[in-house]
């Protein structure tokens, strides 16, 4: 099974649809999973990167994960979101992780952010 992370997100919930359609069973985590609308198949589940116990339970039993979710802007410096995603995954055993990071990725004053704009 496979878990997405930021599955209600633009490119999160794109990535549960796709899986789904192609058959893979497929863990959408989101902070409200009452509220979330996913494809037949995927399966819905509570997390919160500041919620330990969360992750664990969203982590439990996957053998990959997406991490398609974001640090908030404006947040701490450091990378606190993904470092205890990456934590969880570690712990439970996940044997693949693909991270998506955006983070300040356009906002920032170097040539390369602004080319990238």
């Amino acid at each position: 099974m496979i878990l997405v992370t930021g599955a209600t997100g633009h490119v999160g919930s794109a990535l549960v649809q796709l899986l789904a359609a192609a058959g893979e069973p497929v863990r959408a985590m989101t902070r409200r999973p009452a509220q979330a609308r996913f494809p037949a198949g995927a399966e819905a589940v509570y997390g919160d990167a500041a919620d330990p116990e969360s992750l664990a339970a969203a982590f439990a039993g996957m053998d990959g994960a997406f991490l398609m979710s974001a640090q908030a802007v404006g947040t701490a410096p450091e990378p606190t979101h993904d470092l205890a995603l990456a934590a969880a995954a570690e712990r439970a055993g996940v044997r693949r992780v693909v991270k998506l990071s955006t983070l300040d990725g356009g906002t920032g004053d170097d040539p390369i952010a602004r080319w990238q704009r």
